[in-house]
């Protein structure tokens, strides 16, 4: 059976940080910021005008989300440690979550890249960019090695929901051909046969990328973003991650620390996975903030102390009245399998709204106990 895992990095944004585990971020004007699931439930509460309200944004799962308040012309990006590496003959695979706000729109066409694969100085291997007609305001989305070698077509991007954005790159040696193959929501929409035989891919930058027309303005989000490869400190036998079929599963198979069903909620059944791993842990806290300084938070724990041995826990269910936060630790890449029953906020974007919208603002956890 063809699989991704270990991804070998992983963001979710869900520490509540926009660095997370990106090594740097370039965020000249402060337009870059990680949102609480609290304040994108007040974005233009109020607003009749569809084409000025953002849309019903939640974060595609979990309590943040990665915002990018387009109106300079500056870079607001995050640059990737190692962990996104592709060298010769092998292929990288790219999966992340792009939401457009209907308050997206420009009064001069523009075209930006908001990923790229860079090796040594910088050298693109992989681009996928957006390109927005100023006539129609719609939105396009193409790939290929460099963002001046894009050929845009298809659709227009749907705006005010979630898409699922997939890229997969072959780099290939000297006087070969690679390719970077682009998916929106499990279907390819362009293909382009690349040089992609330059530089080694040293690490991935997400966000406004390159430097764009302050004239085009509005909102983007990202989410879930992850990379998986057949290169040598990888495993993947398949040809793509794949699309996510249910955004709010009963069972959620977590492969990163994250909330899942936030305010008063139940865990029915939840296993630690330990994979190869004999020093992982699993703790549940009682978060929708992550706020993981006070153990009083602390639900449960696991321990997975012997390799490919699954560890149940025994005291179940496990309620909180803030949210269910799973914490991962280990060497080896562990994982969950977390079993949701009764939830405020869980199973449709529209009850996460409706609590974050009732839910104090602040994120100060003094606020609980008022």
């Amino acid at each position: 059976m063809a699989n991704n895992l270990p991804y070998l990095f992983e963001s979710n944004w869900e520490v509540g940080t926009s660095i997370d585990n990106w090594t740097t971020e370039t965020d000249t004007g402060s337009r870059l910021n990680v949102q609480h699931y609290t304040t994108l439930a007040k974005y233009n509460a109020n607003s009749a005008v569809k084409t000025d309200s953002i849309g019903p944004i939640a974060p595609w799962r979990g309590a943040f989300c990665m915002e990018i308040f387009m109106g300079d012309a500056n870079i607001h990006s995050l640059i990737s440690p190692a962990a996104i590496a592709l060298p010769d003959t092998k292929i990288g695979y790219v999966q992340f979550m792009l939401f457009i706000g209907n308050d997206f729109k420009a009064t001069a066409d523009d075209t930006f890249t908001i990923y790229q694969h860079q090796g040594t100085a910088n050298a693109a291997e992989g681009t996928i960019a957006l390109n927005i007609v100023a006539a129609t305001n719609t939105v396009l989305i193409g790939a290929a090695q460099l963002e001046s070698g894009i050929t845009f077509g298809g659709n227009a991007l749907d705006r005010g929901r979630w898409l699922c954005v997939e890229l997969v790159t072959t780099k290939q040696v000297a006087a070969q051909t690679g390719t970077n193959v682009l998916f929106v929501d499990g279907v390819q929409v362009s293909t382009a046969t690349d040089t992609v035989n330059g530089t080694a891919v040293l690490r991935g930058v997400i966000g406004v990328v390159a430097a764009t027309l302050a004239t085009t303005t509005g909102h983007l989000f990202f989410d879930s973003f992850k990379f998986s490869s057949n290169n040598a400190a990888g495993t993947s036998t398949a040809t793509r991650i794949g699309v996510p079929h249910d955004r709010y599963p009963s069972t959620v198979f977590v492969t990163k620390s994250t909330h899942l069903a936030l305010g008063v909620s139940e865990a029915l059944n939840i296993s630690l996975i330990p994979g190869a791993d004999t020093t992982a842990v699993l703790k549940v806290y009682d978060t929708d903030a992550a706020d993981l300084q006070d153990d009083t938070n602390v639900l449960a724990v696991l321990n997975g102390t012997t390799a490919s041995a699954i560890v149940d826990l025994a005291n179940v269910p496990v309620s909180c009245k803030r949210g269910l936060y799973v914490q991962l630790s280990g060497t080896i890449a562990p994982q969950a399998l977390v079993e949701i029953g009764v939830s405020q906020a869980w199973g449709s974007h529209g009850r996460v709204r409706q609590h974050g919208f009732k839910r104090s603002v602040t994120l100060n956890p003094e606020a609980y106990n008022q």
